[in-house]
C-alpha cells in the first residue's frame, strides 16, 4: 500500500517546507502528548480525527480555503498548488484517520512506515492555513509514541528536521507527484522520515553514552579543547579525540561557552571556536 489515502482528495500536493521552532524545539506544548507519555491507555482510547483537532485547536490552528502562492524575487506570484478544499477537508482528515487505524489493525505496514504514510498524506491534504508542518510534527511525535518508538521524549524531532529543511523539502517534492491521484511514489519520503527516526535514536545512544563516560573523559575533552591554538572547529577537535563521541565533546563545547571560556563564532559547519583569556 503506497500510501493510506488512495485519491479521492482535489488539488496538488502543497510543498510545505518546515517551520522554525528557535528555541522551543521538542517542547510540545500539547497536554494530550503528554499525558500519553505517562497513560498511553488513554490515547488508545480516542480517535485518530479528534487527535488532529486536539493538535490544531492547540496550535489556533484554522481550516484554509485559498491558494498556496509562492512570490518570487522578482514580485511574480506563481500557484504553486491547489491545496484540497476547506469542504473537502474534514471529511479527508477522517478517512486518513480510519484508514489508518484499518492499516494498523491488518498489520499491512511496519510501524515506522505506516506513521510516515500518515503524516505524507496528512501534509497532501494541508488542512490549514498555517501550522501544517507543526501539525504534521505533533502527530509524527504522538503516533511514534503509540507505536513503542519514544525517542522524541528525549531527542527532539523538530529540531532534527528544521535542520534538514533541503533534504525534506526534497523527499517531499519527489513524493508529492501524482499524489492526488494515487500515482506518487512515497519511497523518498519514507527514506527521509526514517532517517530522521535513526538520528534521534543514534542522538539517543550517543547521550547515554556520554552520561556513562564520566568525569574521565569529559576532563579529557576539556584538556583537548585547552590546548587548541586560536580559532578551531569541532571536527578538530574530534579528530584529536576518535573515541569519544561527537555528543560529549558538543556537551562540553557548551558548557564551557556557558562558563565564558570560549566563545562561538558562526553556525554550522562553518563554526569556529576560540579561547576566552
Amino acid at each position: 500500500m503506497p500510501a493510506l489515502l488512495q485519491g479521492g482528495a482535489q488539488g496538488v500536493m502543497p510543498l510545505v517546507q518546515p517551520e522554525p521552532v528557535g528555541d522551543q524545539a521538542g517542547e510540545v506544548d500539547l497536554p494530550l502528548l503528554q499525558q500519553a507519555q505517562g497513560e498511553g491507555e488513554i490515547v488508545d482510547r480516542l480517535p485518530l480525527p479528534f487527535l488532529v483537532l486536539v493538535a490544531v485547536d492547540s496550535l489556533d490552528g484554522e481550516l484554509r480555503n485559498n491558494e498556496i502562492v509562492e512570490i518570487r524575487p522578482d514580485g511574480e506570484r506563481v500557484v504553486r498548488f491547489v491545496p484540497t478544499s476547506a469542504k473537502e477537508t474534514p471529511d479527508a482528515i477522517e478517512r486518513l484517520c480510519r484508514e489508518y487505524r484499518e492499516t494498523a489493525e491488518a498489520e499491512l505496514l511496519p510501524e515506522l512506515l505506516l506513521v510516515g504514510s500518515f503524516v505524507l498524506d496528512l501534509l497532501c491534504i494541508h488542512p490549514f492555513r498555517d501550522g501544517n508542518g507543526r501539525v504534521s510534527r505533533l502527530m509524527t511525535t504522538l503516533l511514534l509514541e503509540r507505536s513503542g518508538f519514544v525517542v522524541s521524549r528525549y531527542v527532539s524531532l523538530e529540531r532534527l528536521i528544521e535542520g534538514s529543511g533541503e533534504s525534506y523539502y526534497r523527499s517531499l517534492l519527489e513524493s508529492s507527484q501524482g499524489w492526488h491521484d494515487s500515482n506518487h511514489d512515497i519511497v523518498p519520503w519514507w527514506d527521509f522520515f526514517l532517517s530522521i527516526v535513526n538520528r534521534a535514536y543514534r542522538e539517543f545512544s550517543e547521550a547515554v553514552e556520554s552520561r556513562k563516560a564520566g568525569p574521565g573523559k569529559t576532563e579529557l575533552v576539556r584538556g583537548a579543547i585547552l590546548g587548541m591554538d586560536g580559532q578551531f572547529s569541532l571536527s578538530e577537535v574530534r579528530a584529536q579525540l576518535p573515541s569519544i563521541s561527537e555528543q560529549l565533546i558538543k556537551r562540553v563545547l557548551q558548557q564551557m561557552k556557558a562558563d565564558g571560556r570560549l566563545k562561538l563564532d558562526g553556525r554550522g559547519r562553518g563554526a569556529s571556536w576560540e579561547k576566552i583569556d
